[in-house]
């Protein structure tokens, strides 16, 4: 499925080029261009953008102003003549910085890693994991992305997940190891271990996951926080 993309730039000569060059590449379908951030913001509100060549100086609501005002921003390749933005560029996250005039080898880079991220991200939402636990003398499958918390109760273990609980004869140190190789899963305390993709809100001393509230204690709060902003970036 090829990535959709907007162009946003107030000169037409840049826009043209940029969508030739969209036009150009088999991974990109051109969907928009528009001359201001207002017109963008209101293509956005109405449909789906995968990536944004996005120019800074502009009228108005200039390209730093109009990331910032994003709630959840597309992937964005900035595009501009100004050197000097490089900084900010990343700031916000934009994924590449690109100077104009645009070469398309430089162009076909600044794509790949968008194409390298959401082929990423796809193999993480497609990404089952599971495991098996023994619970009322049989055998259930767990699926990974059902679980929002695993507590400890000294020999067992209570499996919090979407459906219900499981109480399981086991440590949660074992628990932890088999999980180690999945990055959902972070200790936040000596008894507790979370989903990191079920987290809603990270307060002080607490995380909360649906209904439930999870301790965090300090020296695990700044290895959370970190999975978190991976996980975002």
């Amino acid at each position: 499925m090829k990535l959709k993309c907007l162009i946003v730039d107030d000169e037409p000569m840049a826009r043209a080029s940029v969508k030739h060059l969209c036009e150009r590449h088999e991974a990109l379908k051109f969907v928009g261009s528009c001359e201001n951030a207002k017109q963008a913001l209101d293509f956005l509100s109405g449909n789906h953008v995968d990536l944004v060549f996005l120019d800074i100086e502009m009228p108005g609501l200039d390209g730093i102003q109009f990331l910032k005002s994003l709630k959840k921003a597309p992937n964005i390749i900035i595009t501009t003549s100004h050197k000097n933005y490089a900084f900010e560029a990343f700031e916000v996250k934009a994924l590449d910085f690109i100077s104009k005039p645009i070469e398309y080898r430089r162009f076909k880079e600044a794509v790949q890693k968008v194409i390298d991220l959401e082929a990423l991200k796809n193999n993480e939402n497609t990404e089952e994991g599971f495991m098996y636990v023994k619970t009322d003398g049989k055998l259930t499958r767990v699926d990974y992305t059902d679980i929002l918390y695993i507590e400890s109760m000294r020999d067992y273990v209570n499996i919090r997940t979407k459906e219900g609980r499981l109480v399981v004869h086991s440590t949660l140190k074992k628990i932890h190891e088999s999980l180690s190789d999945d990055r959902r899963f972070v200790r936040v305390h000596r008894s507790f271990i979370c989903n990191i993709n079920q987290v809603e809100d990270l307060l002080k001393n607490e995380v909360i996951i649906g209904d439930y509230s999870l301790p965090v204690s300090r020296s695990h709060k700044q290895g959370l926080i970190y999975s978190l902003r991976e996980k975002s970036a």
